[in-house]
């Protein structure tokens, strides 16, 4: 399955519960102050977060003066073109060099997929050629580390990883040493699930950064900050957070195929211009993408034709049926023809038998006619040829 029809299936949920509100917002209105209304509602509830649906409503409204729209159709298709350039049509890809130590960081609260996207991220950089380790810096959380080794084993990558309660800058400078020793291109380090308002955990990171910094200066090139899409709202308040204090370099976006919020990675987009980088489009390994904005946007209004394409998806069908409709009055008329000609064909025959019946009945009268005519001319001879003169 291409990239284009996973992302059209993990849309599925956004386009009904996100796009078909806001496009029926278009259907049957006119472009007026109540419809901008609705529609700044519409694309908050679809959780592209209140300043990118400002920013669009407004963009909306100059492009209603510019262009001169007069119809909500025309509107509607305004709002697809403008949620394009937000987003771009680039593809993604990571920061990452040849013939060197590339380090990733994995950040992130609890429970958004974290452990699950590395896993799946050294399975892809690993199809790529990379030779990838991974490091277990979550030593906070019980079973952080066997968790990983599990995805490790599962991937073919080792896992460099201490007791649990260590010190996380501890774990990077041993993953460091380990990718250096074992010629590893690409360290994935795994972090505890950070709390934005734990100030503490978030000074532990800076640790880390400090030891990557120290031992492999020049290396980090990726701060990945992994996000649930489910959670909405909640992604881009942690986008925000995470962004300024730990130097975000991109987005992973986790569940993207189960949600009706993937509007969020428009407000991530146009927010903070924090790219997306990576997406998870299922439960397979397989299943994490580079971010296409592009094949994205494409995706996430697949079928939803403009409301002309819809009117005449609509004519067509009133067309096909109505086909169908004189099919059946032809076919009716064809039989009521038929059983007509037959019934006029059985009164000719009828009249036609009658007509004989008469004509027998005729002829039958004439002769006897012609009988009596000749009996009596008989009589009459008879009459006078009787006691006549030889």
């Amino acid at each position: 399955m291409g990239l284009f029809s996973k992302l059209t299936d993990s849309l599925s949920k956004t386009r009904k519960g996100f796009v078909e509100k806001i496009f029926d917002a278009f259907t049957g209105k006119e472009i007026d102050d109540d419809l901008y209304d609705e529609l700044e509602e519409l694309l908050i509830q679809g959780d592209v977060g209140v300043n990118t649906a400002v920013d669009l409503v407004e963009r909306l409204r100059e492009r209603e003066k510019t262009d001169k729209l007069k119809y909500a159709e025309q509107l509607r298709d305004a709002l697809v073109d403008e949620i394009a350039k937000i987003m771009g049509d680039e593809v993604a890809t990571l920061d990452l060099s040849d013939d060197t130590l590339n380090i990733i960081l994995m950040v992130g609260v609890n429970g958004v997929g974290k452990t699950t996207s590395i896993g799946k991220l050294a399975y892809l950089l690993k199809q790529q050629g990379h030779k990838v380790i991974l490091g277990a810096g979550d030593t906070f959380r019980a079973a952080a580390a066997e968790q990983l080794k599990v995805w490790g084993d599962r991937v073919g990558c080792d896992v460099i990883s201490h007791q649990e309660g260590a010190d996380p800058a501890a774990v990077v400078f041993d993953a460091i040493a380990a990718a250096k020793s074992r010629k590893c291109d690409v360290l994935i380090v795994d972090t505890a699930g950070r709390l934005q308002n734990k100030s503490n955990l978030m000074n532990e990171l800076s640790k880390m950064r400090k030891v990557i910094d120290r031992e492999a200066p020049g290396c980090l090139k990726e701060v990945l900050l992994v996000l649930d899409a489910t959670t909405g709202q909640n992604a881009i308040s942690q986008a925000k957070i995470f962004g300024d204090a730990t130097g975000v370099t991109g987005v992973i976006l986790t569940k993207l195929d189960g949600t009706a919020k993937g509007g969020v990675v428009i407000g991530i987009r146009s927010e903070f211009d924090l790219p997306v980088k990576l997406i998870g489009t299922g439960e397979a390994i397989d299943n994490l993408e580079y971010f296409d904005a592009k094949a994205f946007g494409e995706a996430l209004f697949a079928g939803e034709d403009s409301l002309k394409d819809k009117v005449e998806d609509a004519v067509d069908e009133i067309r096909a049926e109505l086909a169908d409709v004189i099919e059946d009055v032809q076919e009716d008329l064809e039989t009521l023809q038929a059983d007509i000609t037959e019934e006029v064909q059985d009164t000719l025959e009828d009249l036609q038998d009658t007509l004989e019946e008469v004509q027998e009945k005729a002829e039958e009268a004439q002769e006897k006619v012609e009988e009596k005519v000749d009996e009596a001319k008989k009589r009459k001879k008879g009459f006078f040829g009787w006691g006549g003169r030889k």
